[in-house]
């Protein structure tokens, strides 16, 4: 063992004082943070979406002054896929009052936006019957929630 002067620090207690404070630094940080937008989407209104998740990454949804609501759960009728920043929502044979749509909805975190394209068909109809109906896309923005 080696005997050190007064004021002087073993190189394994630096090296864990400087980890440790990484660490908490990391923890505390706006890592761990919900990034949330808010997008105006024509047709629909205002919506606010929020990530939240570190290694398992969710998609929030909230209309008005609702309750957050996950986005896009995923069930018989859609599909939800994240990507690094990026929600993918996809919807096959979705009743919307009188029609049945199949479309994909993306959420960016990175640059904040909202898309959808879609495809459309009555009741009773395949999507090899189905209409193509275009694409939308909202305006987004960072939103520091309330």
């Amino acid at each position: 063992m080696v005997k050190m002067g007064k004021g002087k620090m073993s190189v394994s207690k630096t090296k864990t004082i400087v980890l440790s404070a990484f660490i908490a630094g990391l923890l505390s940080g706006p890592a761990l943070a919900a990034t949330e937008i808010k997008c105006k989407i024509k047709g629909v209104g205002v919506r606010n979406f929020k990530l939240e998740g570190f290694f398992n990454k969710k998609i929030y949804e909230r209309r008005n002054k609702g309750e957050w609501k996950e986005w896009c759960p995923t069930n018989a009728k859609q599909t939800f896929r994240m990507g690094n920043k990026e929600g993918f929502c996809q919807v096959a044979k979705y009743r919307h009052r009188n029609m049945l749509i199949w479309g994909d909805t993306v959420v960016s975190f990175d640059k904040p936006g909202w898309k959808m394209r879609y495809r459309y068909a009555k009741i009773g109809q395949d999507y090899v019957d189905s209409q193509p109906n275009g694409r939308e896309i909202g305006t987004c923005q960072f939103w520091k929630g309330e």
